[in-house]
């Protein structure tokens, strides 16, 4: 389905229904260069609502952003990954250097390196699809084991 809402608004509205066994993936507007790529972009205060708002989250959650000190800050003290992440299948794609962050969430002991090679091979989409995969293949094996 889509939605038109907001994404506190809609995050909460599906937090009723799925309780705590669940995996919460957020991808809001770039920091930075938001103004320029998005027709809906977010301001400064909306970054800080919706980190606010995911950190405080029970279940499992991964946002990825692009990394700058800003968005660095606004997620003190969450565990991170950084990225360098293909903007293009192209061979002579752009490399973009991006940033996940989670919570509540086991990551494997070599996560930084397991997710580093991932990235630097797979389109920004792609990457980001097979991130949560994984996270999802963690948390249900811990669920179901």
């Amino acid at each position: 389905e889509v939605y038109n809402k907001d994404a506190i608004e809609l995050s909460k509205s599906i937090l009723q229904n799925l309780g705590s066994k669940c995996l919460f993936y957020f991808d809001p507007p770039y920091f930075n260069k938001s103004k320029t790529l998005y027709t809906n972009s977010y301001t400064k205060n909306d970054h800080i609502n919706v980190s606010t708002f995911i950190k405080q989250l029970k279940c499992p959650w991964i946002v990825t952003y692009d990394d700058v000190p800003s968005i660095r800050r606004l997620y003190e003290p969450c565990p991170y990954s950084e990225l360098l992440i293909n903007y293009s299948a192209y061979k002579n794609a752009v490399k973009g250097k991006e940033i996940l962050f989670y919570g509540n969430l086991v990551m494997p002991k070599n996560k930084h390196t397991f997710l580093a090679r991932l990235a630097g091979r797979m389109t920004a989409d792609a990457f980001m699809v097979l991130a949560v995969f994984f996270c999802m293949h963690n948390i249900l094996s811990e669920i179901f084991s």
